[in-house]
């Protein structure tokens, strides 16, 4: 599941500004020192993109908006999102690296309608933060998430059938698998634009070109993804210390701690 710009909705909502109009309609930007972190889809409209310094980006957009890059108010919005998702299923894991980004386990869900159910439920949820929220189901976390980049998945859950990751991604540009700018780069200068054509080269080539970094990317071009959704745990254990004045030979004095905490 994706939600689109979502730090730029915290930082906006978090700093406690109108819902109304919505966020993603006002020309906003989320700055990293001199230079803008994401802008949203109206600033975008208006010229302004990731990496332009924001005298660049006002000479676009005079009625530009900007915001810091909040990390700790970010990641506490995000904290919230999952809270919410867990209602839907207990694997929900957000991709640390990209907040808006979550995997959400969608297996054993047959009895109560299966992944068009969890699809429809988690949508309805997400779409509290943004109208376009997107989710693709997937073997792959690597072919969900570049699914959720579909114009199809624009407007309704795009799934992949099973087993089909893999001829999906060779299709899929390579701008959309996780790897290093340098590596990107190598690979548009050969003409390699497609995770398919990438998953077809050679690995020990892959391997002497570009190392393990390399490799893994190659990997993850041919839908060989060891990530998941894992089951939320509370960072905080829920543990009550206290000492007995003395042995206790029944379960009575503990239950009764237990009852008051």
């Amino acid at each position: 599941m994706r939600i689109p710009r979502f730090p730029i909705g915290a930082a906006w909502l978090g700093n406690g500004r109108d819902a109304e109009p919505h966020w993603d309609t006002r020309p906003l930007a989320l700055t990293e020192g001199t230079r803008i972190r994401t802008a949203t889809a109206a600033a975008a409209q208006q010229g302004v993109r990731a990496a332009m310094t924001v005298a660049q980006a006002r000479a676009k957009c005079a009625a530009l908006e900007l915001l810091p890059w909040d990390a700790a108010l970010i990641g506490r919005e995000v904290a919230r999102a999952s809270a919410a998702f867990l209602a839907t299923s207990p694997q929900v894991a957000p991709v640390r690296e990209s907040p808006g980004l979550w995997w959400v386990g969608a297996e054993g869900f047959e009895a109560i309608g299966g992944e068009r159910a969890l699809a429809t439920a988690l949508l309805a949820l997400a779409r509290v933060w943004h109208p376009r929220a997107r989710i693709a189901i997937a073997d792959t976390c690597v072919t969900a998430h570049a699914a959720t980049w579909s114009t199809r998945a624009a407007h309704e859950p795009l799934y992949i059938a099973a087993g089909g990751d893999r001829d999906y991604l060779a299709r899929v540009p390579i701008t959309l698998l996780p790897m290093d700018d340098e590596l990107r780069e190598a690979l548009t200068a050969l003409g390699l634009r497609s995770a398919g054509a990438f998953a077809a080269l050679d690995p020990l080539e892959v391997e002497r070109r570009w190392g393990s970094d390399g490799l893994a990317a190659w990997r993850l071009a041919r839908a060989d993804d060891p990530r998941r959704a894992t089951l939320a745990t509370s960072d905080d254990p829920r543990v009550i210390v206290h000492e007995l004045a003395s042995p206790s030979p029944t379960l009575e004095p503990v239950l009764f701690l237990l009852r008051a905490a």
